[in-house]
């Protein structure tokens, strides 16, 4: 057994018209452990990680620079997420903290995330096998999750967590820099954007 903790931030526009979604986007970051964290610790982390996983998409980050997008985590609202491999669902709510759950379901959680999601469904027994071999590799490790959605309210674009990491971070101008000067850089501006990012959110 381990824990799952986990958060969902949905994004809504400042400025609504007929053809903007609402949310317009569901971010997720999930995190298995391999024991209980204090509530107060876990809350911190994943509030840092939404930050980062929302600051990797240009356009998220410029909408909340520019006051046009605020967040809110529903924490009664349930979101599913199919394991295709067992055909089994995952039910994550808005904001989650210490939900004890088989190291099986968080296998395939994890599998599903950390490579390609079409690879991961044409070989999901490799894949599997791969997780479970390195599995406390992928304890305390944040997956991340995006999903966009059309006015109609169905999905236009997901993300998985490889997807994210992989292309759409460094796209976005993410952490990982030539330099140490230009880290430090994009780090202040990213904790300066952070403020803004928490004023305008549904805080917890």
């Amino acid at each position: 057994m381990v824990y799952r903790h986990s958060i969902v931030v949905e994004f809504f526009s400042t400025t609504v018209t007929k053809e903007t979604p609402e949310p317009f986007v569901e971010l997720r970051v999930t995190i298995y452990t391999a024991f209980p964290v204090p509530k107060f610790k876990m809350r911190k982390r994943l509030i840092d990680e939404v930050a980062k996983l929302a600051w990797v998409f240009y356009s998220i980050r410029i909408a909340v620079a520019e006051g046009k997008a605020s967040w809110s985590i529903e924490t009664t609202k349930e979101y599913t997420v199919l394991l295709p491999a067992t055909k089994r669902m995952l039910v994550l709510t808005g904001l989650e903290f210490n939900v004890p759950v088989s190291v099986e379901e968080a296998t395939e959680h994890i599998a599903m995330n950390v490579v390609p999601y079409f690879e991961f469904i044409a070989r999901p027994r490799w894949y599997l096998e791969d997780v479970r071999r390195n599995f406390r590799k992928y304890l305390n490790y944040p997956i991340y999750n995006a999903i966009f959605y059309e006015p109609d309210g169905t999905v236009k674009r997901a993300f998985n967590n490889h997807e994210i990491r992989n292309y759409v971070a460094p796209q976005g101008a993410g952490f990982t820099r030539r330099s140490i000067f230009e880290g430090k850089v994009m780090l202040a501006e990213f904790e300066a954007w952070k403020k803004r990012f928490l004023e305008y959110g549904g805080m917890i």
